[in-house]
C-alpha cells in the first residue's frame, strides 16, 4: 500500500514555519533596537510619541491610574528632551483626542481632561486613528512612538496590525510598545508587539508604571 502525503497537513507545517521565522524576525528587530539603546547609538531626539490608551470600563481603578501616572513620569522626562511631540488619545468604541502634536508640557496639561468613558473596546478604531496621526504628521521626518496601554481585553486586530507594519514598509519610522496595566490577560498584546517588531510590558500598579516608562526612555 503506497501512502501518499497528506498536502493539507504539509500546508499547515510550511505555514506554521514560515509564522515562526517572520515572528523571530520581529522579536531580532525590537532586540536590535534596544541593543542600539544600550550602545549609546540612539536618542529620543526629533520624536513623535502617539499614546493610545484604552478607557472602556474594565480599566477603572487600579488600571487607570497607573496609565494616568505612567503618562506623567513620561511626559515629565520627556520635557527635558528637544524636538519631542506628543499626540495622544483615550479610546473605547469611540475615539477621543486630548492633543495633537504639542509639547510634553502642554500635553501635561492637556492630559488632564483625559476622557475616561466606562463604555466598550473597539481596538481596530484605536489603531486606525494612530496611524492617520503618524500619516497626518507635520514632523514627517520624526520618529512616532506609539504607545499602547490597555488591560488585552480587545482582541487581536490582524488586518489592522498589516497595514500598521504596511506604513513601516513604506519607509515610515514608528516604535510600537504595548502596555498591560493590571492585568494576566496579555496575550494578544503581546502578540501585537510582536507581529510589530515592538516591545510588551506590564505594569501592576502606579509605582510599577512609572519604572517601565523610566526603563523605555532610557538611552
Amino acid at each position: 500500500m503506497v501512502n501518499t502525503p497528506d498536502l493539507k497537513a504539509m500546508e499547515g507545517i510550511f505555514m506554521d514555519s514560515i509564522q515562526k521565522i517572520v515572528e523571530s524576525n520581529q522579536i531580532k528587530e525590537a532586540s536590535d533596537f534596544r541593543e542600539q539603546q544600550k550602545g549609546g547609538r540612539f536618542s529620543w531626539k526629533k520624536s513623535h510619541f502617539v499614546f493610545v490608551i484604552d478607557c472602556s470600563g474594565s480599566m477603572k481603578g487600579t488600571r487607570w491610574e497607573s496609565v494616568k501616572f505612567g503618562l506623567r513620569t513620561c511626559l515629565n522626562r520627556l520635557k527635558a528632551m528637544s524636538e519631542i511631540k506628543i499626540s495622544g488619545f483615550t479610546f473605547d468604541r469611540e475615539i477621543h483626542d486630548f492633543c495633537r502634536e504639542v509639547t510634553p508640557a502642554e500635553a501635561i496639561k492637556l492630559a488632564e481632561n483625559m476622557v475616561f468613558s466606562a463604555k466598550g473596546t473597539n481596538y481596530i478604531a484605536a489603531l486606525e486613528h494612530a496611524m492617520t496621526i503618524i500619516d497626518e504628521a507635520e514632523h514627517k521626518d520624526y520618529l512616532a512612538c506609539v504607545m499602547f496601554l490597555s488591560d488585552g481585553l480587545g482582541g487581536l486586530p490582524e488586518d489592522t496590525i498589516e497595514q500598521l507594519n504596511g506604513m513601516k514598509k513604506e519607509g515610515n519610522k514608528i516604535l510600537f510598545y504595548t502596555i498591560a496595566c493590571a492585568t494576566d490577560e496579555d496575550d494578544d498584546m503581546i502578540l501585537m508587539s510582536t507581529k510589530l517588531g515592538g516591545e510588551h510590558y506590564k505594569v501592576t500598579n502606579s509605582e510599577a508604571s512609572k519604572i517601565v516608562f523610566t526603563k523605555i526612555l532610557e538611552v
